[in-house]
């Protein structure tokens, strides 16, 4: 078996021989996503090649040489033969804005390779040694790092100092070392029982279609507790008495033996039925989960039983508005099952695929809305929504949950461009903070908040998690883009506008007006009526 390194170079660096960067991020969703992905790329001499040969994929420019993508030569290119192409199916493949396989430390290091990755032609032959010393640090980088190792700011040449040497990233060294388990339930806004617009899970498996499934109370706090329910694997009816449905341990920590484990982070995703794609919904840290289903004799539960228990200050249930961590499906996803355990075997043996440790990333950067702790906050995103549309539709302009989507994308697209035309090295915190760019302005953070809109934005809407944040944070900033123009209702596109930014946003510097309140009655309020009840 032969070995070959194919070239990335992205067109911004070379606009005549180079790729867009962008067309390489989405190769690479393509295969986080599945698990492979195929793609065309041109070889120095097709001739040399056989199907199933090593490809390393290297990076250069700027941010290079590292070593970006593994695989092999799948079959011959039908569509480019002049050209000299050939099928890559890919095992690996980065972002190279986000991680990379093996650094430029790592390939300095391999004796008499420095002239190969100064290469100027693609799909040129490894010398055996150097391909076998590439295949090892590619498999050690896997087995530490989740098939990546974090690259900073690479892709712009602007990584600090302290970054020069790459740091593996921590979250798969937290999937060894830390107890996961991901389970798929119905989708609900709420999870606290059935609710006159929330009144049963929607999906999770058939008995849903038809009966309450168990899972409506996992976020119902019971006397300090929160109990969870998933379907495992449901035998057929003639096995469920002999060979109950039950969660294997042994997956979860290597080669345990009890009935129950403790200190489990078990995190729920659910189908979105609306969307569509399923999400991130909510999580039970310092979870207690048990082998087998146990009995509940809670009412207010209506005595469903339970796999999962963990104290309800434990428990983030993620608002509707606020899921946005999608979980791939397929080979290297989550897949058909309604359990997904953080390995393969008994033994120990890690499952791969990147999303669990990013799904890790995601949940201890979070600081959203948590629904369960402050029930109320979880319509804050929808009323900020309704507040927004309120402001612009009385100012005469058209707006839908569409139409707010994409401006928001739109605005969120402007601010990043400028942010970063002005030097301060945004990096996008939207899906887990109350603000939506962490800055670099004189050494010092700098949290950015983006407002998009299309009136003149004199008036803008915030929920109580993002004003709280500004309060008690001198160093934040207020972007707007504002004077947009919106055409189109079902598939809006955005177009023009302007800019204002204050980089020292003193929010009492303004007028800010609750537009609403949520008033929660003491306990002392029914203890009369439950007294009047029993006499």
């Amino acid at each position: 078996m032969k070995s070959f390194l194919i070239t990335f170079k992205p067109s911004s660096e070379s606009p005549e021989r180079g790729w867009p960067l962008q067309d390489l991020q989405k190769l690479a969703g393509r295969h986080l996503r599945h698990g492979k992905v195929e793609d065309s790329w041109r070889f120095h001499n097709r001739k040399e090649v056989s199907v199933g040969d090593r490809v390393f994929l290297l990076l250069q420019g700027k941010a290079g040489p590292a070593i970006i993508g593994y695989g092999s030569v799948a079959r011959a290119s039908a569509k480019d033969k002049a050209a000299r192409s050939v099928v890559v199916r890919f095992d690996a493949l980065t972002d190279p804005t986000k991680q990379v396989l093996v650094t430029k430390e790592a390939l300095r290091l391999i004796d008499g390779a420095q002239s190969l990755w100064r290469t100027q032609a693609s799909g040129v032959r490894i010398p055996d040694d150097t391909a076998a010393a590439l295949e090892k640090l590619v498999a050690e980088t896997s087995a530490k790092a989740g098939k990546g190792v974090s690259s900073g700011n690479l892709i712009d040449g602007k990584t600090p100092e302290s970054n020069k040497l790459l740091k593996s990233a921590p979250t798969y060294v937290q999937r060894q070392t830390k107890r996961v388990l991901f389970a798929r339930v119905g989708w609900m806004r709420g999870y606290r029982g059935p609710q006159p617009d929330d009144e049963k899970p929607i999906g999770g498996g058939k008995y849903n279609k038809a009966g309450l499934g168990h899972e409506a109370f996992n976020f119902k706090p019971i006397d300090g507790k929160v109990m969870g329910y998933f379907q495992p694997q449901m035998q057929p009816k003639t096995r469920r008495k002999s060979h109950p449905s039950k969660i294997v341990l042994e997956k979860i920590e290597p080669r345990f033996a009890g009935d129950l484990l403790d200190k489990v982070l078990v995190v729920f995703v659910a189908r979105n039925p609306v969307e569509g794609g399923q999400y991130l919904v909510g999580w039970y840290k310092n979870a207690v989960v048990h082998r087998l289903e146990k009995h509940s004799s809670a009412s207010q539960r209506n005595r469903f039983g339970y796999f999962i228990e963990t104290n309800s200050a434990d428990a983030v249930l993620v608002p509707v508005g606020r899921r946005t961590f999608e979980v791939p499906r397929g080979k290297g996803g989550f897949g058909q099952a309604n359990i997904c355990y953080p390995f393969t075997n008994r033994a120990g043996q890690p499952k791969q695929g990147n999303w669990m440790d990013e799904a890790l990333a995601y949940i201890s950067s979070y600081q959203h809305e948590d629904a369960v702790q402050h029930p109320t906050s979880e319509t804050d995103p929808d009323i900020s929504e309704m507040i927004e549309a309120t402001i612009e539709r009385a100012a005469g302009y058209q707006s839908n949950p569409r139409i707010r989507k994409a401006i928001e994308n739109y605005s969120m697209q402007w601010a990043y461009r400028r942010l970063k035309e002005l030097g301060l090295s945004p990096v996008p915190k939207y899906k887990t903070n109350p603000y939506d760019f962490l800055c670099t302005a004189s050494g010092a953070d700098l949290y950015v908040e983006v407002k998009g809109t299309q009136q003149d934005g004199r008036c803008i809407s915030l929920t109580p998690n993002e004003v709280a944040h500004v309060k008690e944070h001198k160093n934040s900033a207020l972007f707007i883009v504002y004077g947009l123009t919106v055409k189109g209702k079902r598939s809006p596109r955005v177009s023009g506008g302007e800019e204002l930014f204050l980089p020292k946003w003193d929010i009492s510097s303004g007028q800010l007006e609750p537009r609403g309140f949520a008033f929660t009655l003491p306990e002392s309020a029914f203890e009369s009526k439950e007294v009047a009840k029993q006499n």
